[in-house]
This record gives structure tokens, C-alpha cells and sequence, in this order.
């Protein structure tokens, strides 16, 4: 598989971006570090799929693929619930996948 030089790049930035926010949690006892990692959002009237829907309703929209590959996605709403549950639980202190 061939890596782009550009995917490599953003893991880079998003590893510094993750480090910077748990030294936050590393010079203070009384900070709480939840990271969201956030893939694809998708809701009918909004996200990606608000984007993409029109042009698959008017057929020209193809396969992306060949149809056996994973999509990670998450709906907007069950996104917003994660957030919320994240700032109001303080026993919530990992990095979630949403």
C-alpha cells in the first residue's frame, strides 16, 4: 500500500497536536484531557453526506472502490452526544475514536 506524503503529514500534526494537549495534563493536576478523534461526520442535512447526496441522486455519483473497503463515519448527532458526555463526565479522561 502506498502511503501519500501528505497522509504522513497529518499524522504527524495530529501525534504533535495530541502530546501538546496531554502536557497540558502533565503541568496540572486540577486539567482533565479528553481527545476526540473525529472521522467523517454524516447526517442527511448536514456533513459530508448533505454533500454527497446530490450528486448520487442525480446518478452521477459512482462506486468508490469496490465496495469491500471499511468507511469509518460517525452521525452527527451521536458526534454532538460524545462531545457533550465528554465535557460534563469528569471521570472521562482518555482519547476517543468518534
Amino acid at each position: 500500500m502506498l502511503i501519500h506524503q501528505y497522509d504522513f503529514v497529518f499524522v504527524q500534526v495530529c501525534k504533535k497536536w495530541e502530546a501538546a494537549a496531554m502536557k497540558l495534563k502533565d503541568n496540572a493536576d486540577d486539567v482533565r484531557v479528553v481527545i476526540v478523534r473525529i472521522g467523517v461526520v454524516l447526517d442527511k442535512d448536514g456533513g459530508a453526506l448533505a454533500k454527497m447526496l446530490p450528486i448520487f441522486q442525480m446518478f452521477a455519483g459512482g462506486a468508490l472502490g469496490s465496495g469491500k473497503q471499511w468507511f469509518s463515519w460517525v452521525h452527527r448527532d451521536d458526534l454532538c452526544r460524545l462531545i457533550l458526555r465528554a465535557l460534563t463526565t469528569e471521570e472521562m479522561e482518555v482519547s476517543v475514536k468518534a
